[in-house]
Order: structure tokens, then sequence, then C-alpha cells
């Protein structure tokens, strides 16, 4: 299949680092156990502890523009879960349109409550769209681990696959539906995803310039 008509988003590495409208996030890694762990907390700590306030401010609106990338993206776009999924590598996947993960390796969670970071408005309102509110409630609140079967039996997932092979296999399969005019989508998504771009653009600067970003005891 040369051309699936949608984009599949696999085997993204820790992110690190952010320019204003890019990150390093690097896919195509040969990682099997880990979709993505996410922000590396410890990255930005010491960059708030050394005063390269900027910095973090950068990053934190990079990675927006990379949520609003995927949100609008003109083409769907299936997050193929291939291991671990936590904090921001499981915020980051219900930023796509679709999810489908492995079950023979890998948990999806967000740990963010254990270490005192509070999702951000723009993240709450796109995992909604992602997740049923019951779990979404649950998951934000608890750091509870899921099994892609748990996933799937809550239909946040498309399908948990047997392993990285029928994972691709099954994504790609799933991607064949979506063979259109590539224009439809993006004047769908910007239309479907209105709230979110605006929630994302007019409510996240409160936090992010006043680097409310962590939360103590």
């Amino acid at each position: 299949m040369d051309d699936p008509g949608c984009v599949i988003v696999c085997n993204l590495k820790l992110i690190r680092s952010c320019k204003y409208g890019s990150c390093d996030m690097e896919k195509g890694t040969t990682d099997e156990k880990n979709f993505s762990q996410g922000i590396d907390v410890e990255w930005i700590g010491k960059k708030l502890q050394d005063q390269e306030n900027d910095t973090v401010m950068a990053f934190m609106y990079g990675m927006n523009n990379i949520f609003k990338r995927l949100l609008l993206f003109p083409m769907p776009v299936i997050a193929a879960i291939n291991g671990h999924a936590f904090g921001n590598g499981a915020i980051l996947s219900c930023a796509c349109d679709f999810r489908f993960m492995k079950k023979d390796r890998g948990f999806f969670c967000f740990p963010e409550v254990d270490v005192g970071i509070p999702f951000l408005p723009g993240m709450i309102a796109f995992v909604r769209k992602a997740l049923p509110e019951t779990l979404f409630n649950r998951m934000i609140l608890s750091g509870q681990r899921m099994a892609a079967q748990d996933l799937e039996a809550a239909h946040a997932i498309v399908k948990a696959c047997d392993n990285q092979e029928k994972l691709m296999q099954e994504a790609l399969a799933y991607a064949a539906a979506f063979d259109k005019k590539q224009g439809i989508f993006l004047e769908l998504k910007q239309r479907m995803h209105k709230d979110l771009i605006r929630i994302i653009d007019d409510e996240d600067p409160v936090y992010i310039d006043a680097l409310n970003l962590f939360v103590g005891d």
C-alpha cells in the first residue's frame, strides 16, 4: 500500500527539548518497548532551576504547536502505540485521530498526578476528545496504568493488537478507508477542533507565561 491516505505515528523517543514551532521528537526508532515516555521532567526542572525561563516557555509553546499540527493535520493521523505511552506520550496520542496499541507489551497512563504536573487546559480538552469521560476522569486523577485490552474495551483505542507486526498491519488496513481528497480533511478538522485550538491558544498561555507548570504539596 503506497499511499494509505493517512499518517501513522509510531516509535517516539522521549521529548527533551523544543524550538518554537518544532521539536526534536524523533520517529522511526527501533525501540519496541516504548511509544513515548513523554517529557523529560528533569530537563525542565533543571532549566527552571537555572532560571532559563524563556527556554521552558519556548518548549511549552513548541509542544502545543505539535499538538495543534496533529489536530489540524490535513490527513487522518493514526497513533500505532508500540509500547509504553506515559505522560505526554499518551497525551500526544490523544491528539491523533485514532489509536491502535499492541497488547503484548506496554501500558498507557497519565502519571502527572503523581509528580505534581497539572494538565494544561488544551490538553484536558483534546484528551477528552479521545477518551470516554468516565475513563478520562479516573485516569487523570489516579494515574492508573491501562493495558491495551482495557483501552479497547473502554473504546479508547480502535484495537488491541497481538504484537508489533499485527499492530502495523491493522493500522495500515484501517488507513485504507481514508483514501479521499485531502482538502476535505483539513476543512473538517478545522471545524471539528475549532474550540480545542481556541483553548490551546487563549487559555494555555495564562499558565505557560506564568510558568505555572508544577504544583507542590
